[in-house]
């Protein structure tokens, strides 16, 4: 679901969902939209994808490792290349190669897939957080969505 289709479905402009988007991200600790996706995901805000057994044989090279990790923590681009210490254009086509070999459209995709393949998520010994219902958890779930189709 897009910003547009929220505004249209809620009967309020545009402004104020992408209003309460930014507000969610801020709230989430993330103002990245793919950390803030897996933030709600570990917080359990909105309901983690199920695991498919797409990943099986899936094998990441160590900068994809980096990347996919950076971007789960809500960082940027520039930010894991200075911290990896590699330029900026190794990271740009670590993710999207990543995005290419998991099927992602959009970073905030790729943390997606990332869960619903296995590597990303709590680890097997995490107790999950409870679920938040009703609007605020909505709210987060129109954002995981938005993630799939910007």
């Amino acid at each position: 679901m897009t910003p547009a289709q929220a505004a249209a479905e809620m009967g309020v402009g545009t402004s104020r969902v992408n209003d309460c988007v930014r507000f969610a991200l801020v709230k989430l600790g993330s103002p990245e939209r793919p950390g803030a996706v897996h933030r709600a995901y570990m917080l359990r805000e909105i309901s983690p994808p199920e695991h498919t057994n797409d990943g099986a044989d899936l094998v990441l090279s160590g900068g994809q490792h980096e990347v996919l990790r950076g971007l789960a923590g809500g960082q940027d681009l520039r930010w894991i290349a200075a911290n990896g210490r590699v330029h900026l254009d190794v990271v740009r086509r670590d993710v999207r190669s990543l995005m290419a070999l998991v099927g992602a459209k959009t970073a905030a995709h790729l943390i997606r897939r990332g869960w619903e393949l296995g590597v990303l998520g709590p680890a097997p010994d995490e107790a999950p957080v409870s679920r938040r219902s009703g609007a605020q958890g909505e709210l987060l779930m129109g954002l995981s969505q938005s993630a799939i189709h910007e």
